[in-house]
C-alpha cells in the first residue's frame, strides 16, 4: 500500500493498520477524520465547529500558555460553538505519535 493524502492529512501504510482491532488509534487515523468532518460541514456552510488537530493538541501541552494562545490565535476559538480536540497519554516530547488512550475534550 502507497502514502495516502486527503485534504492536510498525510499519512502511511503503518497508520491504517491503527484501526484494526486490538490496535491502537493512531495521531493520524483521528487527524484524517477530523479532515473529514471539517470537509463535509464546510459543503453546509457550518462553521461553529472547530477540530484542533492531534498534532496541535501535542503541542499546545507541551508549551508556556503564552505560546499555546499564539498557536491557537488564528483558529478564532472564541467564535466557535464546539471545540474538539483530542489529548493522548503520551508524556515523551520526544515520541510524536505515543501514547495508548485518547480522550475528546
Amino acid at each position: 500500500m502507497q502514502p495516502f493524502s486527503f485534504g492536510d492529512v498525510f499519512g502511511n501504510p503503518e497508520d491504517i493498520q491503527t484501526l484494526e482491532e486490538g490496535q491502537y488509534l493512531g495521531d493520524v487515523a483521528v487527524s484524517f477524520y477530523f479532515e473529514y468532518l471539517s470537509q463535509e460541514l464546510e459543503k453546509k456552510s457550518v462553521n461553529k465547529i472547530a477540530f484542533i488537530q492531534p498534532s496541535v493538541s501535542f503541542l499546545i501541552q507541551n508549551c508556556s500558555v503564552e505560546e499555546a494562545v499564539l498557536i491557537l490565535s488564528p483558529l478564532n476559538l472564541k467564535d466557535k460553538e464546539i471545540i474538539l480536540c483530542p489529548i493522548n497519554n503520551n508524556t515523551n516530547l520526544l515520541q510524536a505519535n505515543g501514547g495508548s488512550h485518547w480522550f475528546e475534550i
